[in-house]
């Protein structure tokens, strides 16, 4: 049996000063494809902010909805066979990220693994396709399709996992179909950071893997009808609230549900929703975001409202 080394590439760019205090950065990705032997091209990807009009390395393609991609490719050769773990660090963020405190101030570590194993032939990694049309709305939910192509029949495994950041959270009720890459979780409106990994196996043997980090705006979904009957339905005030708050223009969802849940998943209030106007006590509970989930036979929204 082939002993299987262990290495580790990083790869670190010394960034211009600009670049270091740049805090545009949407997410990113690193991809591999053999060329021959222990050769390979590294592919990583950097998606930013485009009207913040700042440089990153490599070669732009300006996206729709505000976003460049920023695509670098270099051709390394390895010692031999090993498992390689391949990481970029790039800073900042953008501001405003829900789910990761501070986020102007976190820098993003991409990462993917390489297996280099003549036994299993060759390896080429799964890649992400992004574009914003994979972004949608669909029954109340957020839906993400990463679009992922691999193109030497091996079979992929999609998980989500915690971004590189400090203090992440995951967003509430977010879920991921392993077979398929599919993302979703509730509707809320806000800046969303996730990070999907996609494990590649052959012969039952996992030969590699690719995460891609993306944050996701629901500001910027504005081609979905859905989004903005969501945003012209309900009126929740005040908000921020001391904990009294008025839910209005519920008529649509008569005789559905309403659930308040906190960011651990907790649910705090379950009712039944009998009248256009609903009122809320959450003074009981401690100061935080929580959701808003409503429910009905035809539809459901998530909002979310902040106790101070």
């Amino acid at each position: 049996m082939i002993n299987l080394r262990r290495f580790l590439l990083s790869i670190i760019i010394l960034l211009p000063i600009n670049l270091v205090l740049a805090q545009d950065i949407l997410g990113g990705e690193i991809s591999y494809y053999h060329v021959s032997g222990s050769t390979y091209n590294i592919t990583y990807v950097i998606y930013s902010k485009t009207s913040m009009s700042i440089n990153h390395t490599g070669t732009p393609t300006t996206l729709s909805h505000d976003i460049t991609k920023w695509e670098n490719t270099y051709s390394h050769t390895f010692p031999g066979s090993g498992i390689y773990n391949l990481t970029f660090l790039d800073s900042f963020r953008i501001s405003n990220i829900s789910n990761i405190p501070n986020s102007l101030n976190e820098k993003i570590e991409m990462q993917s693994e390489l297996i280099i194993n003549p036994f299993q032939g060759i390896n080429n990694s799964p890649t992400f396709e992004f574009d914003f049309s994979n972004i949608s709305i669909s029954g109340g939910n957020i839906i993400y399709d990463p679009n992922v192509s691999e193109i030497n029949g091996d079979s992929l495994f999609f998980d989500i996992i915690s971004a590189s950041a400090t203090n992440y959270s995951f967003p509430v009720g977010a879920t991921i179909n392993n077979s398929s890459g599919i993302f979703s979780m509730p509707f809320s409106q806000g800046k969303y950071t996730i990070a999907i990994k996609v494990e590649e196996w052959r012969n039952g043997f996992i030969i590699g893997y690719v995460i891609q980090e993306l944050t996701i705006d629901t500001d910027l979904i504005t081609s979905s009808k859905e989004l903005i009957l969501f945003n012209n339905k309900l009126l929740i005030f005040p908000n921020p609230t001391s904990g009294n708050f008025t839910i209005t223009q519920l008529e649509q969802f008569a005789g559905g549900n309403i659930t308040i849940i906190n960011l651990m998943g907790q649910v705090v209030l379950e009712q039944k929703i009998n009248s256009s106007t609903l009122n809320i006590n959450l003074a009981h509970q401690p100061k935080g975001i929580y959701l808003i989930k409503i429910n009905s036979e035809k539809e459901s929204v998530v909002q979310k409202v902040v106790v101070e």
